[in-house]
């Protein structure tokens, strides 16, 4: 059990250490979000009027022109799509400048625009980077005339620099992280490991200890015991005197004193956890004593 739980613990810091290591397939997630943000004032461009669209092209306009078009199509890994990009990226900066001039376009010259706005909104949901984008919005960016289209963030300023799972899928590690907590307190609580004491091999043994209360403070319980069978994480003890079931005791062993709780008690016998398992050396010698007493005892009593 102790084995279980120190395999768990090591898994855990390796996951950790995994989770920090930089994550080029994840590295396309901040060109995601600007992407993102063009998206969704490039939409309110296209489809709002008057002051909406001119104060929707004013954020885009700076904001495209301080991105390298094609570093920026590298960081999104778009492959031989990165002319497609260049090109609407001229376009978009474009059709932007013309609308802050005051120039008034038809229609159909913005209609013209919904294949890039298309394609820029496919590109992101092929991503895989965990943004909801639906026409108008772009990850958690809000529709036309909501609460926040801006782009009024500077484009990173190292698209092609890596970047780690915990800003990329923040997300997932968490999960990640409090699934494997969860685990070792599992492993850890005194429900489970009494269910794994129920099933791991018991040995027949006979010899004899002293017991005592852990908490001084207690009316003393002490007395003379007899293990009856041993395994790594507990045994079951002949007593003299019942004891309280979920009690802790100082247990004098031959290997040396461990801690142990009650987890059943009766009359006559009492079942006990060991705070800490023994390691399969304490067991083979707690064994041998046991032999080497059975004996003896045996022949005292005929």
């Amino acid at each position: 059990m102790t084995r279980l739980c120190r395999g768990c613990q090591k898994a855990t810091l390796i996951i950790c250490f995994l989770l920090t290591i930089p994550a080029p397939a994840f590295a396309i997630c901040d060109a995601v979000e600007s992407l993102a943000r063009i998206h969704n004032n490039f939409y309110v461009m296209l489809s709002a009027q008057g002051d909406l669209r001119a104060r929707a092209a004013a954020r885009l306009y700076p904001f495209l022109k301080a991105l390298k078009p094609v570093e920026f199509a590298e960081a999104l890994e778009i492959g031989d799509q990165s002319r497609r990009w260049e090109a609407i990226h001229l376009s978009i900066s474009r059709l932007s400048r013309e609308i802050i001039m005051g120039t008034e376009h038809p229609q159909s010259v913005l209609d013209r625009q919904t294949n890039n706005l298309a394609w820029i909104e496919k590109v992101i949901l092929e991503s895989g980077c965990l943004l909801d984008v639906s026409r108008g919005t772009g990850g958690s960016r809000q529709a036309p005339g909501g609460s926040d289209t801006s782009t009024d963030k500077e484009p990173p300023k190292d698209l092609n620099s890596k970047t780690s799972f915990l800003s990329a899928v923040l997300p997932i590690k968490i999960l990640i992280l409090l699934l494997a907590g969860a685990a070792i307190l599992i492993l850890r609580s005194r429900r489970y490991r009494i269910v794994k004491l129920g099933r791991l091999p018991r040995h027949s043994i006979d010899f004899t200890f002293d017991i005592t209360h852990v908490d001084a403070t207690v009316a003393d319980i002490g007395q003379r015991v007899s293990a009856v069978d041993l395994s790594l994480g507990g045994m079951k003890i002949k007593v003299e005197k019942t004891i309280k079931e979920g009690v802790f005791l100082h247990l004098h062993l031959p290997i040396g004193e461990r801690i142990g709780s009650v987890v059943w008690s009766n009359n006559f016998f009492a079942g006990i956890l060991f705070e800490h398992n023994l390691t399969e050396e304490e067991l083979d010698t707690l064994m041998d004593i046991g032999n080497e007493t059975a004996p003896a005892l045996a022949g005292a009593a005929t």
